[in-house]
């Protein structure tokens, strides 16, 4: 997760000798293909490994850090005012970029570091339903949700475990309360 932030920081530090994107076949060095590998694979982490219960919590996280950061990099950093090529698009194309760091970082963090006890809750299965994507499948149950009872929840599980299950039947998971007080759960097998 620091891949980024330090690229950015020694191309803010040295100005014109590192660029983030590609220019005219030039041969300085460039890092936006890794920034953009390091964010693909925390978005995979986050979406395969750590399911957070309401995505709403990370809006307001994500945003102000994704602020913080876009400020500290574009004006205090001066990483982009030397390079004309940069125009308004770019700054969006980077605002968005920083923001999906953020959310994954948020998410990522909120998992990984909570220590609080988890809440073993069994769920019993209402639905189940395959989705399709760009040449791949996700497969989903719904599940009456631990926070009421009339509450559902839609939980991306793997193809194995979807095949054994079948409607009425219960799932165990954990619930923790997360770092930041976002609630996140993990199956029990």
């Amino acid at each position: 997760m620091a891949y980024p932030i330090v690229m950015m920081l020694l191309a803010a530090i040295w100005r014109g000798k590192i660029y983030v994107f590609n220019f005219n076949d030039d041969l300085r060095p460039r890092f936006a293909m890794g920034m953009n590998v390091c964010l693909f694979t925390m978005f995979l982490v986050s979406k395969n490994h750590f399911h957070v219960i309401s995505r709403d919590a990370l809006w307001l996280p994500a945003s102000i850090v994704a602020i913080v950061l876009f400020l500290v990099i574009f004006y205090v950093g001066r990483l982009f005012v030397t390079k004309p090529q940069l125009d308004g698009m770019g700054t969006v194309i980077f605002l968005v970029w920083i923001f999906g760091y953020s959310a994954t970082s948020i998410q990522i963090l909120n998992c990984r570091l909570d220590s609080s006890q988890p809440q073993s809750v069994n769920a019993r299965v209402v639905q189940k339903e395959v989705k399709w994507g760009r040449n791949s499948e996700y497969f989903e149950i719904t599940v009456h949700a631990w926070n009421g009872p009339d509450s559902l929840q839609q939980i991306s599980i793997f193809e194995d475990y979807y095949d054994a299950l079948k409607p009425g039947d219960e799932v165990q998971l954990s619930v923790h309360d997360g770092l930041f007080n976002i609630p996140w759960y993990e199956f029990k097998e």
